[in-house]
């Protein structure tokens, strides 16, 4: 598992803004009918297994009401 400060870490390094980490499972997205699928990576040393895209509804009314559900139960992490 990589530490929620590692990641904060490598994010800003890309030359990203971040204010915090926060962290929801992917049996969330699941629940809610939205399938999550791993990050393929082919630069080596970038990989991040927690890390995983989620195919949200094509509506918008659908996605907005997932992406509401889904930052309800986010979970605060890492804060610098």
């Amino acid at each position: 598992m990589i530490k929620a400060a590692t990641v904060h870490s490598r994010w800003i390094s890309w030359g990203r803004a971040s204010v915090a980490v926060y962290g929801v499972d992917v049996g969330t997205f699941d629940a809610h009918g939205a399938p999550s699928f791993h990050v393929p990576i082919k630069e080596p040393g970038q990989e991040n297994p927690e890390h995983a895209l989620v195919r949200y509804p094509a509506n918008r009314s659908q996605a907005r009401k997932l992406a509401t559900a889904i930052k309800s139960r986010a979970m605060k992490v890492f804060e610098p």
